[in-house]
């Protein structure tokens, strides 16, 4: 199913929490709708399943618009954060019980028999006769996608479906849902302040903030190519680095450094805020020198905090290249793709360093 959202508008009295939304999902497409609390993305997903009404706008399905298409007409299903199964009906009963308001009536044994299956498919099949409260929180996260997927929607709506699991359990179910999702090629939306779940799950990314949408992509366009600095600070763990510039003939002075540009922002005295990924900064390699004043391992990375001209720099290394100790002196140098350069006054996103380049090779 093709979801398009043209111009939509959500108002509680005076309050507007969605101004002008405007995005396409396609057919079969994985959305994960992005940002941090209170930014409208819930809102969306409660317009998309006919919970709530546009306040101006207009939402399709197809091509068609749905706004006064009741919530039981639009061939949906949502998930949401609860589970929201009920306590005193068993697993089975639970999977059944949207299809008692399909007209005609499914016969008793072929409802049985799509029980069955869509149990099978998220491996709750040896436990149709348990009761919610017997189930752990992952088995009640299947059973509420069986139930979600037994009538067999053309849509399916995942609200904050992983964040009540601990981090090994989300982990197993991002990759279950992921394949799930491909298997079925059901389009799916699912909400989420996580930004693991959105770019490891999602096929695209809608990121949001304050009602507003700050950008649409892949998970590779929002991390290597945010339209705003919002965006580059929402994405990416840890968070980009942002440092205070001004432009200085072909050269960023920033804090007692300078970063060269390949052509000019504009007028000397512009001011221009920069981001540095911290996977962005290449230990070891010649251009400047930073001391260490925090150094830790997680996982598999070093994370370093290094003390430079430019101010403090939190920078990640492989944690098989070297030891680090604090108080050390090291070399480094900037990945140019990994810096990106922003307007201060609107947070908009001019292009990193390596667009400069190709730019500049492009125009000779």
């Amino acid at each position: 199913m093709k979801i398009e959202f043209n111009h939509v508008e959500k108002r509680w009295g005076k309050t507007k929490t969605l101004n002008d939304i405007n995005f396409t999902i396609d057919d079969g497409d994985f959305v994960a709708i992005l940002g941090p609390s209170g930014c409208g993305k819930s809102t969306s997903l409660m317009l998309m399943a006919g919970i709530y009404e546009c306040s101006s706008g207009e939402i399709l399905f197809d091509d068609k618009v749905v706004n006064n298409v009741p919530a039981r007409s639009r061939n949906l299903s949502v998930v949401f954060q609860s589970y929201a199964l009920y306590p005193h009906k068993s697993v089975l009963e639970n999977i059944l019980f949207p299809l008692r308001y399909i007209k005609p009536a499914i016969p008793a044994e072929k409802a049985l028999e799509m029980a069955q299956k869509v149990a099978e498919k998220v491996q709750v099949d040896h436990l149709l006769e348990r009761m919610p409260s017997e189930l752990s929180g992952g088995q009640q996260q299947r059973v509420a996608l069986a139930r979600g997927l037994i009538k067999s929607p053309k849509l399916l709506l995942l609200d904050e479906p992983l964040s009540n699991l601990d981090a090994t359990l989300r982990h197993s179910m991002r990759e279950e849902l992921k394949k799930l999702q491909v298997e079925l090629g059901i389009t799916t939306v699912m909400v989420t302040h996580d930004q693991l779940e959105a770019m490891t799950m999602a096929n695209k990314v809608i990121v949001m903030n304050h009602g507003a949408l700050e950008q649409v992509g892949t998970p590779e366009d929002v991390f290597l190519r945010p339209k705003t600095r919002f965006v580059a600070e929402f994405i990416g763990s840890p968070a980009i680095n942002i440092l205070k510039g001004k432009q200085h003939e072909q050269s960023l002075v920033v804090g007692n450094g300078k970063i060269k540009l390949h052509r000019a922002l504009g007028e000397d005295g512009k001011d221009v805020h920069v981001g540095i990924r911290p996977e962005g900064i290449l230990i070891g390699n010649d251009g400047y020198q930073g001391r260490i004043s925090d150094a830790y391992i997680v996982g598999r990375e070093w994370m370093l905090r290094l003390d430079t001209e430019f101010g403090e720099l939190r920078a990640i290394v492989p944690a098989h290249c070297n030891q680090f100790a604090v108080g050390e002196t090291i070399n480094f140098d900037f990945s140019p793709e990994h810096v990106h350069l922003f307007c201060p006054s609107t947070g908009l996103r001019y292009c990193s360093l390596a667009e400069q380049t190709d730019r500049t090779k492009k125009a000779a």
